[in-house]
């Protein structure tokens, strides 16, 4: 696997205007959606990153025609492999939506065991959807015949948020093409949910409801579109995060204020310092001292893992005690980040997936090196080796960089002394 090597320059001020690209996971899921329909589907503006040129990759793989000028293009009815291979270099959670997307449009597909098997939690949604499951020669083979009834699924609030909207995503790909009523309950509000939903509406599927529940009804032919991608909410939490562990004053165009109401409002709390006026936010810090965060068990199944990450780091600089319920899966992640950079930090097990994360503060972060196996791990050592004195290297197979266009190029431009290389 190759690495990444970031080198950042800690306690260095940052100013300036911001301009977001446009969102990675918005261009997924149009995607997603664009290879399930009759007519071509227009993608505006895709973002140059390696996450969405192999996803566009694995898609002509399968004998999709793309076009990947400014505009992306692409015919999904060309598709002629039904099967993900099994040495695709996609991200699990993105083969399961492409296997789920060919499913719902060509009614059969095949996975590799090995990706599908670390997701068991899929599984009450094929079973709603009447789909037989076979095993061949280290697949897993799907075969999709149109139900004749109405069909409720429920989601799990046990699982951890990336999973609950990974099986969500899945239901409503699936309820695209399905004329029967669909009812998905316990949704979870996700820019994935509302990506599709709106992506789905505009290609004639009928979604309906609030949340926590919806009710779909698709159609057999969806119809391809013309989609505008939106500007990236993960980015521009980055970026709201790296002013307040930094001493600066940024402000962000196109900021994404509704999609990122819940945690602007958290970081208000906490004591930072906003204004947002329609779609421009200006975010600055002077003395980085915010209050702690005290969650509530039932709050962590509503939160993203990268909101739960820029908490605790904020929790570092926190006059007292914060207390954070998160998955097991990204606390073991980032606990260990935390504590390499000096953060006084417990964490104990409360169940067979969630943990309990106590983050002492204030403390003063110091640099160091670390490695990291995660987009939630890097997001913690980025921000702490901003807001720590002296210099830290973050070795990482560029979990950002794959996924923000450009984004270190960015930063520099805001005053971050921040550089990254690949190794050959």
């Amino acid at each position: 696997m190759k690495l990444s090597h970031t080198t950042i320059h800690g306690r260095s001020q940052i100013s300036g205007n911001f301009t977001l690209s446009e969102s990675v996971e918005s261009a997924k899921c149009a995607l997603w959606a664009g290879i399930m329909t009759e007519t071509p589907t227009k993608i505006t503006n895709p973002p140059d990153c390696k996450s969405l040129t192999e996803v566009i990759d694995q898609i002509s793989f399968l004998g999709a025609e793309i076009s990947t000028e400014k505009v992306l293009e692409i015919h999904g009815e060309k598709i002629s492999t039904l099967a993900i291979p099994k040495n695709t270099k996609l991200l699990p959670r993105d083969a399961i939506l492409l296997w789920a997307a060919l499913l719902a449009k060509f009614k059969r597909a095949g996975i590799p065991k090995t990706i599908i098997a670390a997701y068991p939690e899929i599984a009450p949604v094929l079973t709603a959807f009447d789909v037989r499951v076979e095993l061949q020669n280290e697949y897993v083979v799907a075969t999709y015949e149109s139900s004749v009834s109405d069909r409720t699924i429920e989601i799990s609030n046990v699982v951890s948020y990336e999973k609950r909207v990974l099986v969500e995503s899945v239901a409503l790909i699936m309820a695209a093409t399905s004329s029967q009523k669909t009812k998905i309950t316990q949704v979870v509000a996700s820019q994935d949910h509302e990506n599709l939903t709106e992506i789905f509406t505009k290609m004639g599927v009928s979604i309906s409801g609030e949340y926590p529940d919806i009710t779909v009804v698709g159609v057999e032919l969806l119809v391809g579109i013309s989609y505008a991608l939106p500007k990236s909410v993960a980015e521009s939490l980055l970026v709201m995060s790296l002013v307040c562990v930094s001493t600066g004053d940024v402000t962000i165009r196109d900021f994404p204020t509704r999609q990122l109401a819940r945690m602007t409002k958290r970081f208000q709390e906490k004591g930072a310092t906003f204004s947002i006026d329609r779609d421009v936010a200006r975010i600055w810090s002077e003395n980085r001292r915010y209050f702690p965060t005290v969650q509530t068990f039932e709050e962590a199944f509503r939160l993203p893992s990268e909101w739960q990450t820029v908490l605790c780091v904020l929790g570092a600089y926190s006059e007292g005690e914060s207390n954070l319920y998160m998955h097991h899966d990204v606390a073991e992640h980032i606990v260990p980040v935390l504590i390499s950079f000096g953060a006084q930090v417990s964490m104990l097990n409360i169940d067979d997936d969630y943990s309990e994360v106590r983050v002492f503060g204030p403390t003063e972060l110091h640099a160091t090196n670390v490695t990291v196996t995660s987009y939630e791990a890097e997001l913690c050592a980025v921000l702490c080796a901003q807001s720590a004195k002296g210099v830290s290297t973050i070795t990482s197979s560029s979990y950002i960089a794959n996924v923000h266009e450009h984004i270190y190029e960015k930063l520099t431009t805001l005053g971050m002394k921040i550089s990254h290389d690949d190794e050959q």
